[in-house]
């Protein structure tokens, strides 16, 4: 049963990671001009999978991007570097403040 917990969570990293390079690339193509470029746009989706994996490794367009296009390579380095399993558990709790979601509670003896 522990073994089915740790599969289902390394699908839904591997899923939430995905689209969060998959958005980050339709992102930074929606913004940036690549039309008849295809090696500058091979190299900038290198930058988006480099920024979300927090890797240091760059093919020199970072400073040829307009400043939207970078904010996003921040927002990807952010959520790549706090865990995106961290960050949707975050997003959830704060979304449902219903009561459906408690934190743990337990007494301590003490004495």
């Amino acid at each position: 049963h522990a073994h089915q917990k740790t599969i289902q969570r390394a699908v839904g990293l591997f899923v939430i990671a995905t689209g969060a390079v998959l958005a980050g690339i339709f992102a930074v193509a929606s913004v940036e001009e690549f039309i008849g470029q295809e090696s500058e746009f091979l190299m900038s989706m290198f930058e988006v999978v480099s920024a979300f994996n927090t890797v240091g490794l760059s093919m020199g367009v970072t400073s040829e991007l307009s400043a939207p296009s970078r904010w996003i390579l921040v927002v990807l380095m952010f959520v790549g570097r706090t865990g995106p399993l961290s960050l949707a558990a975050a997003l959830v709790v704060r979304l449902s403040q219903q009561g459906r979601f408690r934190l743990a509670y337990e007494d301590v003896n003490v004495g």
